[in-house]
């Protein structure tokens, strides 16, 4: 399998599919099949507002790039990519909104957004 071309580039070969197939599985699974649907059912501003979960969600996507690169061929990467790069502008945008209204005074200790 590992010295056997997929067909669709000569650097593919079906070991690296079939590795980055249950890695990429996996992680769906376990991290964003689970985990949201949880938080989600308990308290959906969670989901959508924390900085951890955001963070979370940009290290899931950021291994689905990587996972991409090493063991796949160039279309899951450029998809792969384009939302890592999405999340990771959101999240960039959420603080510095957060810094914007620390320093004009809007923030206060007990109602972190």
């Amino acid at each position: 399998m590992a010295r056997s071309p997929l067909g669709i580039t000569g650097r593919t070969t079906i070991w690296d599919v079939y590795i980055g197939f249950n890695i990429s599985h996996s992680i769906v699974l376990t991290v964003f099949g689970l985990f949201p649907i949880l938080i989600g059912k308990y308290d959906f501003s969670l989901a959508t507002e924390e900085r951890w979960v955001l963070r979370i969600s940009i290290l899931v996507r950021l291994g689905y790039l990587l996972t991409a690169l090493i063991f796949w061929f160039f279309a899951p990467a450029i998809a792969s990519s384009f939302l890592f790069f999405r999340q990771f502008v959101y999240f960039l945008l959420k603080l510095v909104r957060l810094c914007l209204e620390a320093l004009h005074g809007n923030l206060h200790f007990g109602n972190i957004r």
